[in-house]
């Protein structure tokens, strides 16, 4: 994932996605197909990266505003897109999105230094276990052995 900066706001491209529409508005406005476009980036055409730079332009656009592509190309006409490619190819670097699959930070402790268990799907505290009551302590009668059905229990 590319990170830069344009008009000092940061915008993030994730060069391992690319959706048809996003292509076929790269063509429309560049002139470059998938194929070109991915081959001028790697070469370093001016073109190439200021099409990234609207691209991730738009994707910050339809986030935000929750429009589609084309609402963000009519607000972002390439054309008239002006963007400061300095600003964005010197601040721009490659940084990894966050693994999934890396295990949560551990809870903070608390005033007396425990920490409370939490459930591995939430990293939300977990209820405390009741105590396990002592054997000879039971409050009732045994329940039956028999395994017979209640009368109206809908068995036969």
């Amino acid at each position: 994932m590319l990170q830069f900066q344009l008009d000092g706001t940061t915008h993030e491209y994730d060069d391992k996605r690319l959706m048809f529409n996003e292509a076929m508005e790269i063509q429309k406005a560049c002139g470059l197909n998938a194929k070109d476009f991915n081959n001028e980036l790697v070469a370093g055409d001016s073109l190439a990266y200021a099409a990234v730079f609207w691209l991730a332009t738009l994707r910050s656009i339809v986030a935000a505003q929750g429009c589609t592509l084309k609402d963000a190309v009519a607000q972002l006409p390439f054309e008239t897109w002006n963007p400061d490619l300095g600003e964005a190819l010197a601040t721009m670097k490659r940084v990894e999105p966050a693994d999934p699959t890396e295990p949560a930070p551990a809870p903070a402790a608390g005033p007396d230094g425990s920490t409370a268990p939490t459930s591995p799907a939430t990293s939300e505290p977990q209820p405390q276990a009741s105590p396990t009551p002592t054997p000879g302590t039971a409050t009732s009668d045994s329940s039956p052995t028999s395994s017979a059905s209640a009368p109206g229990s809908g068995t036969t």
